[in-house]
């Protein structure tokens, strides 16, 4: 897997890219053929924006989240990508 931070208008810290990393290795539990995660954080004045897509054999899967705090919005994205994860992987099971 692939894995690409990307920050724009701001500096990424090594603490939040370590963080990021060990929670995208939650993904794997779904679906271990994930080719690329792509995280893109933007900051807008006091806002954050987190973009997170993740590309896999014959699957794509996207979230954005904005808030003003760094840390929730990050959740929350990587939170939406596992939920269709999860609902993608029951989908295959039930075929």
């Amino acid at each position: 897997m692939n894995l690409t931070i990307t920050g724009r208008h701001f500096e990424l810290s090594d603490n939040l890219k370590r963080d990021i990393e060990t929670k995208v290795e939650r993904f794997k539990k779904y679906f271990t053929h994930i080719i690329n995660v792509h995280v893109v954080i933007s900051r807008q004045k006091e806002r954050y924006l987190t973009e997170i897509i993740l590309s896999a054999k014959k699957l794509t899967c996207t979230a954005k989240e904005e808030d003003d705090d760094l840390r929730f919005c990050l959740n929350k994205a990587i939170d939406k990508v596992e939920e269709q994860l999860s609902h993608l992987k029951d989908k295959i099971k039930n075929k």
